[in-house]
């Protein structure tokens, strides 16, 4: 492109090849897009059934590469054009753009298909110039291992590799989410990221060299992993990390306990009492945070073990305790002609003191603690 004068006289438009204005500004382009945002770039005229569409914007920035070729050995291709600033991006053999204008893959580098077969007879792709590309035939290309591209037409001197979101997103049963700065495909039953794209220069370009994680677990990390995944089986442990599955078990000492039976306890010793004042409960509580009028702070309880009947007296202090177990003692023996045999309570220093152990030892009650702590 020349300019021969301050007023750009000099400029020659690119489709219809009339000086004064530039391709944007032809009318003759405008008009014939008037009605139709798409134009249809590429149509098979022969045994290929279908076309390419992008946009008017796009096919510009596709005239403005393939006369930037005539002028540099250099392939550099404008691929974004916003005002008056253009966006550069060098042309590459192995990167694909992501292009949700066109309807099938294109590519014109031969080396990449792994499956190639020829359009017999020839067929052509009419371009929206009204130039015609033969198309040489089409193949597969594996860009990815999760992303193989079926039926990529394969054109001779084309500079970009494209990849047409209609059909991939079709022959894969997938999903393109476009996202500020990348995009995803995603596997619609599966719901896995098979794929990603970042954006460069205004276009979405494929990842082809996705670093897979790599797993740090070996067999020594076995049960490690057991231990964080909340203790899995075997079996589920090996379909997570097949390089487990010559693992025959896992030493878990928390599965090997969860796993074992109880056994069953032996019958209860201590049954209930068969008569009245054969066993006698008692405690003591306190001290009571609010003091009754008479001074009282705590109580103790004596309850019948057959009857269930409850005895309380309050003390005032826990020294009394003594005083009223013999005052209840005799109350039982006057009362009801039966001693009491057996007194069952807790580890209270009251029940342990010397003249308390004294009065149980000439009157033969049998004095049962309880477990500490219990």
């Amino acid at each position: 492109m020349s300019f021969t004068g301050p007023f750009g006289r000099g400029v020659i438009c690119h489709y219809c090849k009339k000086p004064g204005h530039l391709l944007k500004e032809c009318r003759k382009l405008l008009f014939k897009n008037q009605g139709n945002q798409l134009a249809h770039v590429a149509s098979a005229t022969s045994s290929f059934d279908g076309s390419i569409a992008i946009s008017s914007d796009e096919y510009a920035k596709f005239i403005c590469y393939q006369e930037s070729l005539k002028h540099s050995s250099t392939p550099i291709s404008v691929v974004a054009n916003s005002g008056i600033s253009n966006t550069c991006l060098v042309s590459s053999s192995s990167k694909w753009v992501i292009d949700s204008g066109a309807t099938d893959h294109m590519t014109g580098n031969p080396s990449l298909f792994s499956s190639f077969h020829s359009h017999l007879p020839a067929s052509s792709v009419t371009l929206a110039d009204g130039s015609t590309s033969p198309v040489l035939g089409s193949g597969t290309v594996v860009p990815t291992s999760t992303l193989p591209l079926s039926s990529v037409l394969s054109l001779p001197n084309f500079a970009f590799n494209l990849l047409s979101i209609s059909k991939i997103t079709r022959t894969l049963n997938c999903s393109v989410t476009f996202f500020p700065g990348y995009c995803v495909f995603q596997d619609l039953l599966t719901k896995h990221t098979i794929g990603q794209g970042h954006e460069s220069g205004g276009l979405y370009i494929l990842d082809t060299s996705i670093t897979k994680g790599i797993s740090c677990l070996g067999v020594g990390n076995l049960l490690e992993a057991h231990y964080r995944l909340g203790h899995p089986s075997l079996s589920l442990m090996k379909q997570l990390y097949p390089q487990f599955n010559k693992v025959s078990s896992i030493q878990c000492e928390s599965c090997e306990f969860a796993k074992h039976h109880r056994t069953s306890l032996s019958p209860r010793l201590n049954k209930r009492a068969n008569a009245p004042f054969d066993l006698v409960h008692t405690d003591v509580w306190g001290a009571c945070p609010v003091v009754s009028k008479p001074g009282f702070k705590y109580f103790v309880t004596f309850v019948d073990d057959y009857s269930r009947m409850t005895w309380v007296y309050f003390m005032k202090r826990r020294s009394e305790l003594f005083t009223h177990f013999s005052a209840f003692c005799a109350e039982i023996k006057t009362q009801f002609n039966v001693p009491v045999r057996v007194l069952r309570g807790d580890n209270a220093q009251e029940y342990l003191s010397a003249p308390f152990k004294s009065f149980m030892l000439q009157h033969g009650i049998i004095h049962q603690t309880s477990c500490v702590d219990t």
